[in-house]
């Protein structure tokens, strides 16, 4: 088996290209399964793609491994790209951080564009995020292998939710404790918000979509991504490919196949074991409140950063065969 890799022959990393498009791919197909309709459904269209027992089916293997794995993939691909143009801007003796902000506005203005016709828009999200990346280029790879994993295991929103718990012991539960939605959550409210928004969309109300886009959705989205933990789990996603960048790990692969295949294996075994407990409890791991919920709801959320990451150990390993390299780079 030929398994020689052709070197680079321009700036650009193909094998971080050949994510990038995979990456994309999978984000395509997440919206596609949930008709390229963003935020929360209303009441009598939560399954709207779901029409029989084989979609039913379809969308169990979609929500376990695809959604919030290829976004995950791409925000770490966001940190990784910054953490090259920064090393190779300061190997030129050229500005970065100058140039880096100005991209990061135009991003945002693009994203903006873009959130005005669709609210699901991550764009300016990762704009602002963008700005708070600055913070850690001079950082050492300690502290941002350290600050990375904080992030991505939504640390900060565990440790409020724990503190919640604690408090949850000495008093009654309250009922935004016993649905595990915030404080002075109103569902009456939320239905009712997106019945009326289904139906503007449904009618193809162009100037309301709009108007609300820009009045109401910036709030709820960045609601939703603080309330899921989503805001951190970027932000620490975009930490580690900055580390793994100054680590230069894609432009020196070889090394680091060792490594690569150990991780690998470790995340593939506790991802399997995750798949495994969801099919052993089914709708009853969702159902578990205090201290076995929180425990569980932590296991549940380190899962899809881990299963992005055995599908990219997985992908640069298939990419060190010269054929694989081929057809993925034509695709």
């Amino acid at each position: 088996m030929n398994t020689t890799v052709a070197p680079a022959t321009s700036e650009r990393i193909d094998i971080v290209d050949a994510i990038r498009g995979f990456a994309l791919f999978g984000i395509i197909i997440a919206h596609m399964a949930n008709q390229y309709y963003a935020g929360w459904p209303p009441p009598g269209h939560e399954n709207m793609a779901v029409k029989n027992s084989f979609d039913g089916f379809l969308q169990t293997f979609h929500d376990i491994l695809i959604v919030s794995k290829f976004y995950t993939i791409f925000s770490f691909l966001f940190g990784l790209s910054f953490g090259i143009q920064l090393l190779r801007s300061k190997e030129k003796g050229k500005s970065f951080l100058a140039r880096f902000s100005w991209r990061l506005l135009l991003l945002f203005m693009i994203g903006f564009i873009n959130h005005i016709h669709y609210r699901g828009d991550i764009l300016t999200i990762y704009a602002v995020l963008g700005f708070f990346l600055l913070l850690f280029y001079k950082a050492g790879n300690k502290a941002l292998l350290f600050w990375s994993f904080f992030f991505i295991l939504n640390m900060p929103g565990y440790i409020f939710r724990t503190i919640d718990y604690v408090k949850s012991l000495q008093k009654p539960a309250s009922t935004s404790q016993a649905t595990g939605m915030p404080e002075g959550f109103d569902m009456k409210k939320m239905q009712a918000e997106a019945t009326a928004y289904f139906n503007m969309v449904k009618k193809g109300d162009y100037i309301g979509i709009i108007k609300t886009n820009i009045t109401k959705e910036f709030a709820s989205k960045f609601d939703f991504q603080v309330f899921s933990g989503r805001l951190s789990v970027t932000f620490g996603l975009f930490v580690l490919g900055l580390y793994i960048a100054k680590r230069r790990i894609f432009e020196n692969i070889r090394e680091h196949l060792t490594g690569i295949k150990r991780w690998l294996w470790g995340t593939a075994i506790f991802c399997i074991s995750m798949i495994a407990l969801y099919f052993t409890l089914g709708e009853k791991l969702f159902q578990l409140n205090g201290l076995w919920g929180l425990i569980l709801s932590f296991l549940g959320d380190v899962f899809s950063p881990a299963l992005s990451m055995v599908y990219v150990a997985g992908f640069i390993l298939l990419f060190q065969n010269a054929g694989w390299q081929k057809k993925l780079l034509n695709l």
